[in-house]
């Protein structure tokens, strides 16, 4: 009798994760059911990494793209592009915005992303590392790299006016792990190359993998950004500090119920093991 092949140790080991992920998120939406959801004012940024049908954390399909951005469509708060939300956060805010952003500057952005907000009519901001997209840097987190946008991509979708760009550093670095001057580099550099592309001014920085300290909002400031994005879980209720703007990220794991929880506040709260997690991973190698 033939025995079908063994999984490979790699796909054996993304399963594993994936399924972890899964079961994690899932009891995170038990907990915060528990606890109550919140009537939140503020303003909520939606993150995204890939559009894509592949089984990756990071990966929405297109399919629940398309639901979920019907679901915002239809919620009783009203879609902003980022850049816009800035001036509502100088000062508390009363009403519900959604933003909607994507790190990293992945080509399905423009291809699996763009018809579904253009659908609805939701605008969305891409954060692009610089030296990613010009080719002489890659998303070294992938034995086999997707596709980046292109400059001349990245044109045509801001010349379009729903989608804007930001900066995501250069290279995608662990920012606390580098020197002073590699880490001004990164983030003023990227402002500098990117404004030279587009035509505009830069508003915002997101912090790769968002790993940051009092050193990465200084050089933020410094390069004249108005605020610096995090991967910290929660809505922004306006009148604090733009430089750690609180972020909603939305798993390749999430079913309909899930990404209600995260649109209704459910899991606004303090995710003990993700805040340990980011600390470990913020600390340089020995």
């Amino acid at each position: 009798m033939r025995h079908p092949p063994a999984k490979s140790a790699v796909i054996a080991l993304s399963e594993a994760r994936h399924l972890a992920s899964r079961a994690y998120h899932r009891g995170r939406v038990v907990r915060g059911r528990l606890r109550g959801g919140r009537d939140w004012r503020g303003v909520r940024i939606l993150a995204y990494h890939r559009i894509a049908d592949e089984r990756d954390v990071s990966c929405v399909t297109p399919a629940a793209f398309e639901a979920q951005m019907r679901a915002v469509a239809r919620m009783d708060a009203e879609p902003i592009r980022l850049d816009a939300a800035l001036d509502l956060l100088d000062r508390p805010v009363t009403s519900r915005y959604i933003a909607v952003t994507f790190d990293d500057g992945y080509h399905d952005n423009l291809t699996a992303a763009l018809p579904v907000l253009e659908r609805h009519g939701i605008p969305a901001t891409i954060f692009v590392a610089s030296s990613i997209i010009d080719g002489t840097s890659t998303y070294h987190w992938y034995r086999d790299p997707p596709r980046a946008l292109a400059w001349d991509e990245i044109r045509d979708l801001v010349a379009g006016g729903l989608v804007d760009v930001q900066a995501h550093t250069r290279s995608h670095p662990r920012l606390p792990w580098v020197d002073d001057a590699r880490a001004e580099d990164e983030i003023a550099g990227s402002k500098h190359d990117i404004e030279a592309q587009v035509g505009y001014a830069l508003t915002s920085l997101s912090y790769p993998h968002g790993q940051y300290g009092a050193r990465e909002v200084a050089l933020v400031r410094a390069a004249g950004y108005r605020a610096g994005v995090t991967t910290d879980n929660g809505v922004n209720e306006g009148g604090g500090s733009p430089d750690e703007l609180r972020r909603t990220f939305v798993s390749g794991t999430d079913g309909d119920r899930d990404f209600e929880a995260r649109l209704t506040g459910l899991l606004d709260h303090d995710d003990v093991v993700q805040r340990w997690l980011k600390r470990r991973r913020a600390r340089p190698p020995a």
